[in-house]
């Protein structure tokens, strides 16, 4: 019975966040052909370094203690409001901390031009994180879900004004940004209620230590998190420009269709990892959850790889059609990012971020690198190729080294075949190899994963009729 609650439980989370993830995918793709009809190469390459900048900071203002906050609020002998307390203490002073630095520091980059958007931009983000953060501690998937959704529909809406008719080019992309983020803020208010969860008392110090000391690993390992995944733009502008900057954003967009996946996965699957961590369970649970994962997720991946050029030429416009060439690679980065972050899941269930925070700086190093080496080699596709390879080496040591604590049952062969198909196919995707022949990995992938894939239609049928037949008998 436990394991049918924790199975219906993370069920019906997946399907909580997927509404609102998916919904969010969808939106920014329609998105996609605006920002590529209404800003050049140069303006789209700056407004993404602006985000990007913003993505690195965020956590140094942080700490990264959002997901403290998460941990300590599921703990049943701390209180909400003081660890909510801590966590808007620790983000408003960080904020205003880089914020002064900021102001002071020269980036010799285009960003130098934008540092108010940057910090306004920096606020309203990181707010809305932890009120979204929040909403998840509080189990509230459905306030999180149509937050978000709130957030890409205000963003879509706001493009459209800024980009479409006032034609503000970067001005409109991040001020865009920034207004949908405070409709959102205000809708997690309200939702919430957030009033009732404002404590103004004494600072629990040895709480506001604990979640310091849990997040700080963590820090580290989003900065090489980010490092390991943003840090090529900044080499492309400084060796290529912000046009090559501008056309590998646009490309890095596709991705997001199989990332959405695993977020949607994960969004879930971190707060039944930690409840089943916390109750001592068998791994039984888990070894089933990463079979059909793996499954569904490949699968997925390897279909989108193979439509990836239609799907650019049918939704890129102007100067950027170019893109979809560097798209397969970075899809296939993808893929190995979330298996990683599958496993990443364990070591903060088992709170052992220190060693998280280690295989992300492997792969922070490995990306600097390669980066500074192969871009003024090969260009673009060198930033595409060093992103998997680090992506590819931070998902194999987490998956090798979670075994030393969680013993969970890997089919080795199996899941080697089926990467390997996977990065086949991407090479020849780019090398523009018939379609018939770049249809045998695809193939390959679905005959693997067949049992999986038929266990998971045999349930999903299962739950319908038994549902037909409760609403028919009731």
């Amino acid at each position: 019975m436990e394991k049918k609650s924790a199975s219906r439980e993370l069920l019906i989370n997946i399907l909580i966040f997927g509404i609102g993830t998916i919904g969010s995918k969808l939106i920014m793709f329609f998105l996609l052909p605006i920002y590529t009809a209404y800003m050049t190469q140069s303006e789209l390459g700056v407004a993404e370094l602006v985000v990007n900048y913003m993505n690195f900071l965020f956590p140094i203002a942080s700490v990264n203690i959002l997901t403290a906050m998460l941990r300590y609020s599921m703990d049943s002998t701390n209180d909400k409001r003081k660890v909510l307390q801590n966590t808007i203490l620790v983000v408003c002073m960080g904020c205003v901390c880089v914020s002064v630095f900021m102001r002071i520091i020269h980036t010799k980059s285009s960003v130098d031009n934008w540092k108010i958007y940057l910090m306004v931009m920096l606020f309203t983000y990181a707010l809305q994180q932890v009120l979204s953060m929040f909403a998840k501690a509080l189990d509230e998937v459905r306030i999180c879900t149509i937050g978000n959704l709130i957030y890409t529909g205000t963003l879509f809406l706001f493009s459209i004004g800024f980009l479409v008719f006032l034609k503000r080019g970067t001005a409109g992309y991040l001020m865009s940004m920034i207004a949908a983020n405070l409709v959102s803020i205000l809708y997690f208010c309200i939702s919430l209620k957030i009033t009732q969860y404002l404590y103004l008392g004494k600072i629990d110090a040895k709480l506001l230590k604990e979640m310091i000391w849990f997040s700080i690993p963590l820090m580290v390992e989003s900065l090489s998190g980010w490092l390991a995944t943003f840090c090529d733009r900044f080499v492309l502008e400084y060796f290529m420009g912000t046009d090559s900057v501008g056309i590998y954003s646009v490309a890095s967009k596709l991705p997001s269709l199989i990332a959405a996946f695993a977020s949607v996965f994960m969004s879930a699957w971190v707060l039944s990892a930690i409840k089943e961590y916390e109750a001592g369970s068998d791994r039984t649970f888990s070894n089933r959850v990463f079979q059909k994962f793996s499954a569904i997720f490949l699968v997925w991946a390897v279909f989108i790889i193979y439509i990836c050029k239609w799907l650019m030429e049918l939704l890129v416009k102007g100067n950027f059609t170019e893109s979809w060439k560097y798209a397969p690679l970075l899809l296939c980065s993808a893929v190995f990012g979330g298996f990683g972050n599958f496993f990443a899941v364990f070591y903060t269930s088992a709170k052992r971020n220190n060693v998280l925070m280690l295989s992300t700086l492997l792969g922070a190093a490995i990306n600097i690198v390669f980066n500074i080496v192969l871009i003024p080699v090969i260009g673009i596709q060198g930033a595409t190729l060093t992103t998997m390879l680090s992506q590819l080496i931070v998902f194999l040591y987490r998956m090798i080294y979670s075994q030393k604590f969680v013993k969970i049952q890997i089919h080795y062969i199996q899941l080697m075949l089926a990467l390997g198909a996977i990065i086949m196919e991407s090479v020849m995707v780019v090398f523009g190899i018939n379609r018939i022949f770049t249809a045998f990995p695809v193939i390959l992938v679905v005959v693997l994963y067949y049992r999986e894939l038929l266990e998971i239609g045999i349930t999903f049928f299962k739950k319908v009729v038994e549902r037909k037949i409760d609403k028919y008998e009731n």
